[in-house]
């Protein structure tokens, strides 16, 4: 329920459909408004929402573990075409949005984020997800980028190599909470701490490269 380009031959198209969906329309009722000013207000409705929302997260890893799935997959090389289609239209934004900064006299610099088990502090978790992608590494969507950044003129922060060298390091989970799962989901108070100052010393060098003329 988003708006989302798709690629049409060579064209990107904005696909707007979403507003007609029936799911989008309930979202922007009279009720649902309601409802929502009620949580924002009501610490016990807020409690209740934070308990299912912990719960769908704990199914949501039970679910990873067991096979994988959509957030695993850009981690191997594409196996079929929806997968392929989804690299190239990546692809393309991407170069759009480095095209619109050039236009701007702007600095266009792509950071990866990457995956939690990508610095997952156990090699055993990792070398897992390997042999159930049938790859050697986790590593295929940071290279790939990294070529195409090189191919399009402009610079690539990949944090997920850098924080997994720190996690396996220091033996600590950067993503995840104690009151969820450590190691799955988000980035907790050290993986932000963490991620922040890696990305800062990238930028650092690549201005540090490529001074303003």
């Amino acid at each position: 329920m988003r708006p989302f380009y798709r690629l049409h031959g060579a064209d990107l198209v904005l696909n707007d459909a979403f507003l007609q969906h029936p799911d989008y329309l309930k979202a922007h009722s009279a009720w649902v408004r309601c409802k929502v000013a009620l949580i924002d207000r009501l610490h016990t409705l807020q409690l209740i929402y934070q308990v299912r929302d912990a719960w769908r997260q704990r199914a949501a890893a039970v679910a990873t573990d067991s096979a994988p799935g959509i957030d695993l997959a850009p981690l191997a090389e594409p196996r079929d075409k929806s997968w392929q289609d989804a690299w190239n239209l990546t692809e393309r934004l991407l170069a759009e949005t480095a095209h619109e900064a050039a236009k701007h006299q702007a600095r266009f610099v792509l950071m990866t984020v990457g995956s939690d088990v990508q610095v997952h502090p156990d090699e055993a978790v990792r070398q897992s997800v390997c042999q159930r992608l049938g790859v050697e590494d986790l590593s295929y969507a940071d290279r790939r980028l990294n070529e195409f950044g090189r191919q399009r003129g402009f610079a690539v922060v990949n944090l997920a190599e850098p924080m997994g060298r720190y996690a396996n390091k220091n033996r600590v989970y950067l993503h995840g909470f104690d009151n969820t799962q450590l190691g799955v989901g988000h980035w907790n108070v050290e993986g932000n701490r963490v991620a922040a100052e890696i990305a800062a010393a990238a930028i650092c060098r690549q201005l540090q490269a490529q001074p303003d003329k």
